[in-house]
């Protein structure tokens, strides 16, 4: 919430909701690219950290996770043209763990043009005062 993709993708959904304030995924590592968006990969030692969002609606959940596969350039499981990989992980909320779905980078991470150490975009953005393009 409060970037751009939020109000273009997520705020018309009457049911979105953010299942925590603020979720991890272990064994992950963060980038930042050129075109002002991140991208997560598996492995490494590092934790990223994300929103959890869902919709109470089934319709809007299944038109908010479409919505969010557009956005990611997501055409399917292991399709050449895919950006991201869309994939279900554990994600540790608080004291719980969930299983939830999550966006891989498959682009080249070497076309980063930084590595985000902390793993969060949005600490990263705001120390940089960079805007979300």
């Amino acid at each position: 919430k409060g970037f751009r993709n939020f109000d273009r993708h997520v705020g018309k959904y009457a049911s979105a909701r953010f299942l925590a304030p603020r979720g991890s995924v272990a064994d992950a590592s963060l980038v930042h690219f050129a075109a002002g968006y991140p991208g997560m990969y598996r492995g490494g030692s590092g934790v990223v950290y994300g929103q959890v969002l869902t919709a109470d609606d089934p319709q809007e959940y299944d038109q908010l996770l479409e919505g969010l596969d557009a956005l990611e350039d997501y055409y399917g499981a292991d399709h050449p043209s895919n950006e991201y990989e869309r994939v279900q992980v554990d994600v540790t909320c608080g004291t719980e763990s969930l299983l939830a779905w999550t966006y891989f980078c498959v682009i080249p991470s070497d076309t980063a043009v930084d590595v985000v150490s902390s793993g969060d975009w949005r600490q990263y953005m705001t120390e940089r005062q960079l805007q979300d393009i």
